[in-house]
Parts: structure tokens; sequence; C-alpha cells
């Protein structure tokens, strides 16, 4: 489908994840008002993707290097953290799959990249 890329590193990420993934299944970009974590009492943010791997769900932001540490992007990567827990937590008692974040980067994302390699390096 045609998506919306806000950057050119979620571009290149979704290249990445399209090209030689075995674990992936499927991937998106949330619409606005489709997939929203709330971080600040009442501000709800929408992930840079949601994606589906053959044991669990994944939320992954693709951030500038000089982003990682931003107080906004730190305070979404908690939140995130933690709706992934949240959410797994409930995956375990009705057998679905778990949650996990990854806060990856765009540096990371060079032509030797593997979504695995970006979880292991990056997944909390």
């Amino acid at each position: 489908g045609l998506q919306k890329f806000q950057s050119d590193d979620e571009r290149r990420f979704a290249l990445l994840i399209d090209r030689h993934e075995p674990r992936v299944q499927r991937w998106l970009k949330p619409a606005p008002g489709q997939f929203q974590i709330e971080y600040r009492s009442g501000t709800p943010y929408e992930p840079d993707f949601v994606v589906e791997g053959d044991d669990r769900f994944f939320i992954v932001e693709i951030k500038a290097a000089n982003e990682m540490q931003d107080p906004d992007v730190q305070a979404k990567a908690r939140a995130a953290t933690t709706w992934c827990q949240h959410a797994s937590g409930q995956a375990k008692q009705t057998s679905a799959k778990p949650w996990q974040y990854a806060l990856v980067p765009s540096t990371a994302l060079n032509a030797g990249a593997t979504f695995q390699g970006l979880l292991g390096e990056f997944g909390s």
C-alpha cells in the first residue's frame, strides 16, 4: 500500500523490513487516531510503526541520533514500554502474541542492518 512517511529514515526502515525479514508478517504506520499511546496526561501519540512478527508484535520508533535523548522522545519511549508490558500481560491470558518496544536511531539503518539485529540492540 501507499504509505506516507514522515521522513526518509522511516522510508528506509520500511524498505528494510519489507526486504528480507522472515520474522515480519506485516507492518503498518498507524493513521491518526488509529493506535494511540498516552504519554502525558491526556496527550496521546501514534508510534511510527507497528510490526507483526511471527511470535510477537513490535512498536518501533525511528529517531535521528540527536533526538534520542530528547525529553519528549524519552517520555514516549517510557509510555510505550509500559504499554507493551500491560499488553503482553493481557496477551498471556488469551494466548495472543506479546508486545515489544524498540527505539531505533536512524544511524543504525545502514545497508547491513536487519530487523532482528536492531531489536537485539535497541529493543526494550
